[in-house]
């Protein structure tokens, strides 16, 4: 259990400051804050006055309403923050305020006084002002209003109860409430209770039952996932106020990485919008910057260059105009503005068509009854949390199709003494059959919060939620939707009613459990008698340390939960019906070619070489060539005829031809250990290998493809390792990486020290065998035939060595860098730099030691002066034969 509320906080202005120059300038300070010191994993937020009164510390001449809304801050580690503040105003006397002398100032400048004087950005009260004196309460020039918070910081979004929270503590200043024997109830009481005994229950337990000791009960419900964003009707209120195409366009904005504006006049609309937003992006979490109600005092991170959404009150419209590259929001006029330079790319077709339509279904039911002849009585109209279940229910599904197939496109690449994970991206595409036109999928891939997504959610064995179920299950509904379209309702509405029961679990008994709290009594036109007092530090700091003991005598005393973690399920991968069928003839025309070429039928293999060529435009075609091929590999070097070695070349290049195709990777990760095995012999000891013939293609200069097909391998090679392991308990069919990866870690609990070093070296070993088996195969494929020719002095490898060693570049660089086929140089330099690149990032992200990091890049200029040898000679002799 983690503490309800981390700090309480009581901001005014600062009584220690004079007035400035600047008769519009405010000035404001932390009055006092609870515990006065801060705990070591939430330190105390400096400046969290400004986020009280973001439009200023104001002076009014009349008092105004009690208000709360609650801003979202973000502390180092990133953890959102959530600081509720009720704001009310004190009556404070005008000339102790020293507001004459703001006027003489400006009458002796030659200036009139403006009407508008008294509800200046105020002057500081003055150092003779004690809190607790009474003041003037009637309506008399003599008398202004000066606003007072009370502010909470804690780490959970709970709404209602840190409204009830405040209230109660406002409620019992403003009455000055007695408790049931009829002694006056001490706000330090209601504080310390708050800061130091209403803890957090831990997710799925029963409901906590508190009070802050002013006659209060109250009841704190812990959502079952607390992943879950939890957000009562604000995503129906986000769609009442913009409407369904509105809201689509800012979901795409913000899963491309849009900058977003919200503004309105009130406080908590900003904020119930922007968190409503970004919980339509769940599972994902929103990790830019996130600012609801942004203070008029830093505006300017509104021209920040990076992704946001902040909210900023209607005033500031002069600001939002000169913004020309933001989205911008009117809640209160339901419009939305997109900049004339910026696109918007929206969710791909009919995907988009469809989803419209069950918001349209849930938002607007009445509509498709409309036009029925005759008209039933209509069932009453949905509560608005309902509304929002279903609204989210819909979203939530559009994610899950978004992301559909993405557990098959992780690749496993250590277990210990980490696991690790990537994700194949061209894999993901593939999936799709993305076309070029649609930019939304691969700008969504490229976002930053869906890698935290991967990190977050790759593991195959963690806690589970309400999202990993639908992941499944969605396949599966799609598949009945098209058959029974008015299942499509039904399958929202189950969604809904998980979603809505995640927020409001059954309580034991609800007659025990009401929620009731004091208000204050006409709060509306009752003027507070006196300023609010300064509480006593040692009483709240004793209270706070004595209710933290008696938690901690409670806490051992409370069994632990068993653990949640399971098997996170792989769910459906078929998306798009596959081009080409297996049993297709052209695939059966293929294989034939594919066997008369290497039973040397040359003149039957080339009679149907031109249907062969047209069946490689399908990825399936291209995919059951590299099978046929490999099924004829006899050995590490499979000698070919002239005409055998020119067939093959020939239908190699044709299959690494399609650049159209997303899913390159797959293909040419196929033909990769193909074209260093097929070759033909020149002369006696000169051997020219395919790779010489299919250099061209820009795949081979692509760093993201090497570092791909090497994680790929590399998991190819840890499941075989534990597959050994599990020979003596044979499964009834071969498990996946995931699958064997998901035991290991549910072991790794139970094994000895010794078992896990031993397991971590034979990682160790199995990952750094691959760095050497790609880096010898990019150094064959990087350096052209012709490039041995020009090869400089043996001296020069001196200063070669020097570059390999010195260029390391960090793990976080982009691996989408590529080796221009410009750069290739006469003493393989650029080789040398580009696979040192690809070391560095493989080798960090596997967790390789340093040892064997320094012997593959002190290896890679050997490999590459190696090789520049051996293409001299291969290029020597290949000019004896007729070309390919």
């Amino acid at each position: 259990m983690s503490r309800f509320v981390d700090y309480f906080v009581i901001c005014g202005y600062d009584h220690t400051k004079g007035r400035s120059g600047n008769h519009k300038e405010s000035n404001s300070q932390v009055i006092q804050r609870f515990p006065e010191k801060d705990w070591p994993d939430i330190p105390f937020i400096h400046g969290i006055d400004l986020f009280c009164q973001p439009n200023g510390w104001l002076l009014s001449t009349e008092r105004q309403e009690p208000t709360f809304f609650i801003s979202v801050l973000t502390d180092v580690e990133g953890k959102r923050l959530y600081c509720p503040c009720l704001s009310f105003s004190e009556a404070v006397s005008k000339e102790k305020l020293g507001l004459t002398s703001v006027i003489d100032d400006i009458e002796d400048d030659g200036q009139q006084a403006p009407m508008s004087l008294l509800s200046m950005r105020g002057t500081s009260l003055p150092r003779h002002v004690v809190p607790g004196v009474s003041l003037p309460t009637g309506v008399d020039d003599s008398v202004m209003y000066a606003p007072k918070c009370l502010a909470l910081v804690s780490r959970h979004d709970m709404t209602e109860t840190f409204r009830n929270c405040l209230g109660l503590i406002y409620t019992v200043y403003t009455e000055r409430m007695a408790g049931t024997g009829g002694e006056p109830i001490k706000l330090e009481t209601l504080v310390g209770n708050m800061l130091g005994l209403v803890t957090m229950p831990s997710p799925g337990s029963p409901p906590l039952k508190f009070s802050l000791g002013g006659n209060d009960r109250q009841i704190i419900q812990p959502p079952t996932y607390p992943d879950i964003p939890v957000t009562g009707a604000r995503v129906a209120l986000l769609f009442q106020q913009l409407g369904i195409r509105s809201v689509l366009t800012l979901f795409s904005a913000v899963l491309t990485e849009q900058k977003i504006l919200f503004y309105s006049s009130s406080y908590s609309r900003l904020t119930d919008s922007c968190t409503a937003l970004i919980s339509l992006i769940y599972p994902m979490r929103y990790s830019h910057t996130l600012v609801p109600v942004l203070p008029h005092s830093i505006l300017e991170v509104l021209s920040s260059p990076t992704p946001y959404i902040i909210g900023v009150h209607s005033q500031h419209q002069e600001h939002i105009d000169e913004l020309l590259d933001v989205i911008t929001v009117d809640l209160d006029g339901g419009m939305l503005t997109i900049p004339e330079n910026m696109t918007i790319h929206q969710i791909q077709e009919p995907l988009r068509t469809n989803v419209c339509y069950e918001l349209s279904l849930v938002f607007h039911p009445e509509l498709y009854l409309a036009d029925n002849a005759f008209q039933s009585a209509r069932a009453g109209s949905k509560s608005p949390e309902l509304l929002d279940k279903e609204l989210r229910a819909v979203m939530l599904r559009l994610m899950t199709r978004l992301l559909q197939g993405y557990r098959s496109c992780l690749t496993l690449v250590r277990i210990h003494p980490q696991p690790f994970i990537t994700f194949h991206k061209a894999a993901f595409l593939g999936l799709r059959n993305v076309s070029q036109e649609c930019d939304f999928i691969p700008r969504f891939l490229d976002c930053m919060f869906f890698n935290d997504f991967i990190d977050q959610r790759g593991s195959p064995w963690r806690k589970c939620d309400i999202f990993d179920e639908l992941y499944a299950d969605i396949g599966g509904q799609i598949a009945l939707e098209l058959l029974e379209p008015h299942e499509t309702l039904i399958h929202i509405e189950n969604l809904a009613k998980e979603l809505y029961e995640n927020e409001n679990s059954c309580l034991p008994s609800e007659q025990n459990c009401s929620i009731m709290t004091p208000l204050p009594t006409k709060a509306s036109k009752k003027v507070s008698q006196s300023i609010f007092p300064t509480l006593d530090t040692s009483l709240v700091t004793r209270l706070i340390e004595d209710n933290q003991r008696l938690n901690m005598s409670e806490a051992d005393q409370t069994q632990l939960i068993s653990s949640q973690f399971k098997l996170v399920p792989m769910g459906s991968t078929s998306l798009n019906p596959t081009l080409v069928s297996n049993s297709d003839p052209s695939l059966d025309v293929l294989r034939k070619c594919i066997s008369n070429i290497f039973e040397h039928n040359i003149f039957d293999a080339l009679r149907n070489l031109s249907s062969v060529i047209l069946a490689l435009e399908f990825q399936t075609a291209r995919l059951a060539l590299c099978e046929e091929l490999a099924r004829h590999v006899t050995g590490s070097q499979n000698m070919l005829e002239q005409d055998q070695f020119t067939l093959i070349v020939m239908l190699m290049n044709t299959a690494l031809q399609n650049n159209v195709d997303v899913d390159m990777y797959r293909v040419a990760a196929a033909v990769l250990p193909l074209a260093t095995t097929f070759g033909r012999k020149l002369c006696p000891g000169v051997i020219q290998y395919v790779y010489t013939q299919v250099q061209d293609h820009a795949v081979w200069q692509d760093m993201q493809f090497w570092e791909t097909a090497f994680f790929i391998e590399v998991q190819e090679k840890i499941k075989e390792l534990y597959l050994e392991k599990q020979d003596e308990c044979p499964l009834p069919q071969e498990p996946s990486a995931l699958e064997i990866a998901a035991n290991v870690i549910k072991e790794m609990a139970n094994l000895s020290e010794a078992t896990v070093k031993e397991r971590v070296l034979c990682e160790e070993q199995t990952v750094y065998a691959q760095a050497i088996h790609f880096t010898t195969m990019m150094v064959s494929l990087l350096i052209p035939e012709g490039a041995g020719e020009a090869i400089a002095d043996h001296s020069s490898r001196k200063s070669i060595s020097s570059v390999g060693d010195t260029d390391s570049i960090d793990s976080n660089n982009n691996a989408k860098c590529r080796l221009d086929s410009a750069e290739h140089n006469s003493d393989g330099t650029n080789v040398i730099k580009f696979v040192s690149r690809f070391v560095d990032k493989v080798c960090a992200e596997s967790s390789v030691n340093e040892h064997h990091l320094k012997s593959l890049k002190q290896m890679v200029p050997g490999l590459v002066a190696m090789h520049l040898e051996t293409m001299e000679a291969v290029s020597r002799e290949a000019k004896q034969l007729p070309p390919v």
